[in-house]
């Protein structure tokens, strides 16, 4: 998704064991990792599996 600031964000949801990664571009190629967004299996956890890109 293009943001407000003109850059892409791309958040991983496939194969994720414990954290969504969060990954940004400008001109939609060489994607940098921005870091995690989401840690599950914490005690604030809200889910803890079946997660999807809606929910971030």
């Amino acid at each position: 998704m293009k943001a407000w600031d003109g850059i892409y964000y791309m958040i991983g949801t496939g194969r994720v064991k414990d954290d969504f990664k969060m990954y940004s571009s400008s001109y939609l190629q060489n994607f940098k990792e921005d870091g995690h967004i989401y840690q599950d299996n914490t005690i604030d956890t809200w889910n803890i599996v079946n997660f999807r890109a809606p929910e971030v």
